[in-house]
């Protein structure tokens, strides 16, 4: 096995405390890469989506958001397994130099401190907005590409729903971010303030 799983509390207590609470951190070790992962049940997520939705107007992700059914280290062991046997890991706050000269920059939005959001274009807009999710969707911070998975919260019940009663593990292939509504104006507020919050500097520690 090439990786090591550290959980944040490691007693029967910090179990038992975790699991009532609904989340829990994690970091996996894997190829000399670190990952802080947050492992979350469904109903948590959702408090606090509704929570943020209400208060901020957003919902602020924490970097490498995971769904299980419970809370539990059977459960987040099941995940982590399915995670890096999936290549997810790979996906998670790449390192890869982003290529101007492949870009397609007639869809791209200009933030501050060097950040530009490439979107697919007007199909994906009118697709998220039917669909509920994104797949489409790149950040560029300081010359690195970082590919989004971006989900309102109806459609990521729907598909970890699916997932569960396929017996499977719901697992974006890309960094996870949840969204009131899947359209670019949204999605651009978003990335610009998880950016500010720390997100992509926390998908992957060396």
């Amino acid at each position: 096995m090439s990786y090591v799983i550290q959980y944040e509390g490691d007693s029967e207590q910090d179990d038992y405390e975790f699991y009532m609470k609904g989340y829990r951190y994690v970091t996996v070790l894997v190829d000399e890469n670190r990952y802080r992962l947050f492992i979350v049940s469904f109903p948590r997520l959702y408090q606090e989506f509704i929570g943020e939705i209400e208060y901020k107007g957003m919902y602020i992700a924490e970097p490498n958001t995971f769904l299980v059914t419970e809370i539990s280290r059977k459960e987040i062991e099941k995940l982590i397994r399915n995670l890096y046997e999936a290549g997810v890991f790979r996906n998670l706050g790449t390192s890869q130099e982003y290529c101007d000269e492949k870009a397609d920059f007639s869809n791209a939005v200009s933030l501050e401190h060097d950040i530009q959001i490439i979107y697919g274009g007007k199909k994906y807009e009118k697709q998220g907005i039917v669909d509920g999710y994104r797949d489409d969707v790149s950040v560029i911070v300081k010359n690195k590409e970082y590919r989004l998975h971006i989900t309102n919260i109806a459609r990521l019940y729907y598909d970890f729903m699916v997932a569960v009663e396929k017996n499977e593990v719901f697992c974006p292939k890309y960094n996870l971010l949840v969204v009131k509504e899947a359209y670019s104006t949204l999605i651009t507020d978003v990335v610009k303030t998880v950016y500010k919050d720390g997100f992509f500097d926390n998908l992957v520690f060396n």
